[in-house]
Order: structure tokens, then C-alpha cells, then sequence
């Protein structure tokens, strides 16, 4: 089985090889914005900063985790001779892996692949994005993550985020059939609406009679569309 200080410095190497990348300037601004000290990472509001947010607030992290790279497995790969690893590999529980786009950076680990979408590694509660074509203004994290914008809370700062598709529920597009049936339920709530206003105003209406045949009679046409019958 690899070693703790195997995969630890597997993992500290990796993610050491992402902040020297990325410390890199990629884009030229003129732009001030607000600079600021922010536990030992100065941060400008203008130029985007890794973004973190908790696991459970990413909808399809488990679909990005299948098709990703897990760190701990991977350094027991370099360092395990043995063919078969069921009997010989343990990831402890712990959970360390990269999803998005990356791309490996010799034997310093993987980097951030920006000609990807998006490039994250996830942690047992967290996970931070490196690198996004997503960006939204949020607020500075907690000293755990300096640096780093929150992506759970609204700010100044430029933050690197997930893209929709990952972070939020999809909801499937509408077939034309689905649409007129949700539009007939729409009218039939109506109409039994004013179906109930009929009732409870008898006293006031004339022709009560009349209008309530005539909203039955449109009630139940329309549930027959919205039945298929």
C-alpha cells in the first residue's frame, strides 16, 4: 500500500505545481480594482482568483468525479508494482480528485488545461476551481482558503466558478406536447378558480346558472384535452 507521505507530497506537489502556474500572468489589465491583503495572498478584485465552494451546493459533482482523476489512486499507481490493486490499495476514505480539464506537467503533477472549460479539485467537503471560463463576483473566503473567493456568497471580487451545467439542476427542454398539456392545466386551474368565485357569489349573480354550465362545460373539455381522451 503507498505510503501517507507518498501521497501527501504527490498531492502537495500537484497542487503546488497549480499555484506556480497559475501565479503566472496570463492577461494584461489596466484596471485598478481593490487590492488587498487577504491572509498573506494579495488579491485584486480585477483579476480572477481560484473559487471555492462546498460539495454538497454542486448538483452533477458525483457524474464529474466518475470521469475524473483520482490523486491518491494515481500515486499508488507510480509507486505500486503489482498488477492487481484491490489487495494492496486503500484510499483511507479520503478523497482528492481533479475534475474538469487538466493536463499533466511532468513529474510536478497536473495543471490546470485553459483550453478546457473549467479545472477543480475536489476534497472531502470542498472543492476549489483553479481555472474557469466562469466567472461571477464574490466574496473573500475564511483563512482556511486564502486567496480564494467564496462562491456560495455574493461580493467584489472576481472568482473563478463551475459552469451551470455542473453546479445547477437541468431542467429537461419541453416537447411540444408537453407544453400545450401544461398550458391546458394552466387553464383549468383557471376555471375552477373562477368556478369557486361563482359559488361563493350565488347571491350577486343573475345568470348563475348559465355561467356555471357554461365553466363546467369548459372544465370538462379541457381535462379531457389534458387526459387524452
Amino acid at each position: 500500500m503507498t505510503s501517507e507521505r507518498a501521497v501527501e507530497s504527490w498531492i502537495v506537489g500537484t497542487q503546488q505545481g497549480v499555484v506556480d502556474y497559475l501565479s503566472k500572468p496570463k492577461v494584461a489589465t489596466t484596471a485598478t480594482g481593490l487590492i488587498c491583503n487577504h491572509y498573506g495572498q494579495m488579491v485584486n478584485s480585477e483579476h480572477p482568483i481560484a473559487g471555492v465552494v462546498q460539495n454538497n451546493e454542486i448538483y452533477y459533482l458525483g457524474d464529474e468525479i466518475q470521469s475524473g482523476i483520482d490523486l491518491q489512486w494515481e500515486a499508488h499507481k507510480r509507486k505500486c508494482r503489482k498488477k492487481d490493486h484491490d489487495s494492496c490499495y486503500d484510499s483511507d476514505g479520503e478523497q482528492e480528485v481533479l475534475i474538469g480539464q487538466w493536463k499533466r506537467q511532468g513529474k510536478k503533477g497536473w495543471i490546470p488545461d485553459i483550453t478546457g472549460e473549467y479545472a477543480a479539485i475536489v476534497g472531502e467537503i470542498y472543492t476549489i476551481v483553479y481555472w474557469s471560463r466562469h466567472t461571477a463576483r464574490h466574496a473573500l473566503c475564511s483563512p482556511c482558503y486564502a486567496g480564494c473567493g467564496d462562491i456560495d456568497t455574493a461580493g467584489e471580487f472576481l472568482t473563478y466558478t463551475l459552469p451551470d451545467d455542473v453546479m445547477l439542476e437541468q431542467t429537461p427542454e419541453l416537447t411540444p406536447f408537453q407544453e400545450l398539456k401544461n398550458a391546458a392545466l394552466g387553464v383549468l386551474s383557471y376555471l375552477e378558480e373562477q368556478a369557486s368565485a361563482a359559488e361563493m357569489m350565488e347571491h350577486e349573480l343573475d345568470a348563475h346558472d348559465e355561467s356555471m354550465c357554461v365553466l363546467c362545460s369548459l372544465k370538462k373539455a379541457v381535462r379531457r384535452a389534458v387526459e387524452g381522451k
